[in-house]
Parts: structure tokens; sequence; C-alpha cells
């Protein structure tokens, strides 16, 4: 059981990292540069942010609850 619970953590780690080098790496970088406008960028990049965002404080959670518990 620990195990399972250890690697749904590690999974969602990687899952919010992978999120937040995309929107460093790709979308910080279009918004400075103005390749493209607002409509654009939410047609190819939806709500990610967000995303990213509620996976972080899924993690922080799970951590949080592991540590206390495990």
């Amino acid at each position: 059981r620990v195990k399972n619970i250890e690697e749904f953590i590690q999974t969602e780690e990687k899952y919010m990292n992978i999120l937040f080098d995309i929107i460093n790496t790709v979308i910080v970088p279009c918004r400075e540069l103005k390749y493209l406008d607002e409509e654009q960028e939410k047609a190819i990049f939806s709500n990610i942010e967000t995303i990213a965002k509620f996976s972080d404080k899924i993690l922080t959670s799970l951590k949080s609850a592991y540590s206390e518990n495990f």
C-alpha cells in the first residue's frame, strides 16, 4: 500500500513538473514575445496554468498526508 502511495505521489510530481516546464519554456516566452494573441493562446494552451496550480496544491496535500500517516 505504501509503495502505491509513493508511486502516485511521484507520478503526480512528474506530471506537475511537466506542466510547469511547458508554462516556463513555451507559454511565458510566447507571451513575452507576443507570438500569439489572447484568443490563440487560449485555443492552444487552454487552462494549463490553472491545472498546474491545482496539481501543485494536490501534490502538497498528498505529501502532507503521506508524511503524517506513514
